[in-house]
Parts: C-alpha cells; structure tokens; sequence
C-alpha cells in the first residue's frame, strides 16, 4: 500500500462521532458507536484506494460545504480528508473536511483487518477465541469474573481486562476503553462512575477489583452489555486493539492467511504485546528459529511457520516463566487451544473454510 496513504489514514479520526449513515445517497457511512468509517473510494496522492475501513479516534472537524458532492479525497501532507456526502441524522452533508488525527485501518479493498479477512474468516477466528477463552458459543456477553490471574476482571467473550494496559493506549485497559467510548456517548450510563478507577487501576498496574465493585462495575456491566451497540462496541475494541495489531505482525512475518490471524490473535490475547519471555513477541521469535526462517524470508512456507509457532505456544503456556500470581496457571489452562490451531494448520485449513471446525477437547463444533 502506499506509504503516504498509510501515513494518510493514520489520520482518520474522530472526523464524525455525530455522523451516522441513515441516508441512502451518500457513498460514505459512518457508526458513531463503533467509530467505524467506511469510504466507497478515496483518492491519495492520484491514486484510487476503493472499499477503505478504518476506526476513527481524532479530528477536527473544518468545513460542511454545499454544492454537488466531491470525489472524497485525502491530502497526506496537510492531513485534510474530504468526504464528498455523508449522511447525519437523516440529512446528507455534502464536501465536508476534517483535519485527521489517528485511526486503525480495518481494511482495503473490501477485507477486514490487515490481512484482509472476510466477514467469515474474521467471525470464524472470533468464534474460536470465544470458544478458547470461555468455552461457549453463541459467545459469552455479560459475564464479569476475578479469576485470580493478575487480570482483575475478565469480561465476556475475548477475555477482555481491567488490569492489563492497551496496546493502543497505555493509560487504559481494553475494558477501559470500552467504557471511555461508552460514556462518551452516553454520559449518563451506570458506567460512567467507574471509568475513573478503571484508569487508576492501569497507572497503579493493579487488579484489585474491590474499588470497582464499590462503584457498581459489575452490575453496570452487565446492563449495559444488554444493548446490542455496547456489544458491537466491545467487538470493535478487542479488533482494533488486540486482534488486527496481532493480524499485522502475523503480516510482518510474511503470513498472508486467515488462519495465520486466527492464531496470531490467539496468541496476542493471553501473551501480550510486551517483550518479556512469554509474551507473543519471544514466542514468535523462538517459532521462527525453530523453523529455520519466517515466509517473509523466503526460507519456509507459511504452513511450517505456522506449526512451529502453534507448537512454541504450547510449550510456552504449558511452561510459562512468568511470576504474576495465577497467570502460569491461566496459561496452562489455555494450552489445548494450540492443539486445536495446530490440528487445523495440520488439516491444510489455511482459509477456514473447511467445515465443520472441531475444537477438541473445548467439545464445541463450528460450523
């Protein structure tokens, strides 16, 4: 992809919180809830990019023209994006712009994520870690647990923590940007009187859980969660903070696959995105020695990378090196998922296409 279109698009941001796409003239749309933005075609620097999809988190917000709707267009070196007609409560604003400031490119040219997933391929990969971190499908809304693994709350079906910091922002968890997002939109949520502890909670790298639940947390949650734009929220959180930033490295490392985001999203959910020994980085790294090379090298195939670092991660998770009380133990809990995801690298399942998927020992069938 063009760098400076991707360097553009780190700009997509909160252009349009108040924008949403209820019109059926306007060729751009955007969910105010899970802050996506999708864009028919945009032009970069006189190239065409169609079916754009991107997260937005920052703008500001320039001009609403009038006239007939421009061609959306993005300018790298000002950050200015153009949007020719967008729809907003049930009127169409035409040549609006916006000055961009951060994002997280979902997807060009019509996929999902950095590897470019189909709604299957990304609902299937979702479907496993549903059915890896709680053992369920339909997946698991509404559940709120300590389960005394140094991660203070685990809530619902990606396993999603209070105590943990974000990948895409150290100052709060992913469960704290669900809630930030949340009461943003909605001030006056039951939420709301936590999301002061849950960034205290970060700060102090704590998983003490009793100064949430002395502001109603859980209750709040489970409310909430009743509301199927909260659920879609939550789903937007775990993709843009922890499965497509997984999906990207898997890329960097040369897999191309839909079962090589599957597993690197795994992967990243239980190990991380630090450096220490157990974290998905080092277990990627021991994969790629063991394999003799990444197929971004040139000097494997996906398909034996793939099983060195499903096999690294069982060997990991079965011997985990860490010292926060309860997470060894989490992680052995957790290491049957290799097997099931080196079963399916085994099986050629490449694509996931191949159905039934049976999850072994979790006893529940995809299909």
């Amino acid at each position: 992809m063009n760098s400076k279109f991707t360097r553009g698009l780190r700009a997509i941001g909160v252009a349009f919180t108040a924008l949403a796409c209820v019109g059926t003239n306007a060729s751009d749309a955007f969910d105010p809830v899970t802050k996506r933005l999708t864009l028919e075609s945009v032009t970069v620097v006189g190239k065409n990019y169609n079916a754009v999809a991107v997260t937005v988190n920052s703008y500001t917000l320039l001009t609403v023209g009038s006239g007939a709707p421009t061609a959306d267009t993005f300018d790298p070196n000002t950050n200015i994006l153009t949007l020719g007609a967008v729809a907003f409560q049930g009127a169409i604003y035409n040549n609006v712009q916006a000055r961009i400031n951060s994002y997280t490119l979902l997807g060009v040219g019509g996929g999902l994520g950095p590897l470019n997933l189909t709604d299957l391929q990304l609902s299937t990969c979702d479907d496993l870690t549903a059915v890896f971190e709680t053992g369920k499908l339909p997946r698991v809304r509404g559940s709120v647990e300590n389960l005394a693994d140094s991660a203070g709350f685990t809530i619902d079906w990606a396993a999603l923590t209070t105590a943990y910091q974000s990948v895409s922002n150290p100052n709060e968890s992913d469960v704290g940007a669900v809630a930030r997002q949340w009461t943003t939109l909605h001030p006056t949520s039951p939420l709301a009187p936590s999301l002061p502890v849950l960034n205290s909670l970060v700060t102090i790298q704590s998983d003490d859980t009793t100064a949430l639940e002395a502001k109603g947390f859980s209750a709040a949650w489970k409310t909430e969660v009743k509301d199927p734009a909260f659920q879609a929220l939550y789903d937007n959180v775990f993709h843009a903070n922890i499965a497509f930033p997984a999906h990207a490295i898997m890329a960097k490392h040369g897999a191309r696959s839909a079962l090589a985001a599957c597993i690197g999203q795994n992967l990243y959910n239980l190990h991380g995105f630090a450096d220490d020994y157990d974290s998905g980085n080092q277990i990627l790294s021991r994969a790629t020695a063991a394999a003799g090379g990444t197929p971004a090298s040139g000097a494997v195939s996906e398909t034996a990378w793939l099983r060195a670092v499903a096999d690294k991660m069982y060997a990991d998770e079965m011997n985990a090196q860490t010292t926060r009380p309860g997470l060894a133990q989490a992680m052995r809990n957790g290491a049957p998922r290799c097997l099931v995801l080196r079963a399916l690298v085994d099986a050629g399942n490449l694509d996931l296409t191949q159905r039934p998927i049976d999850t072994g020992p979790y006893g529940v069938t995809i299909q």
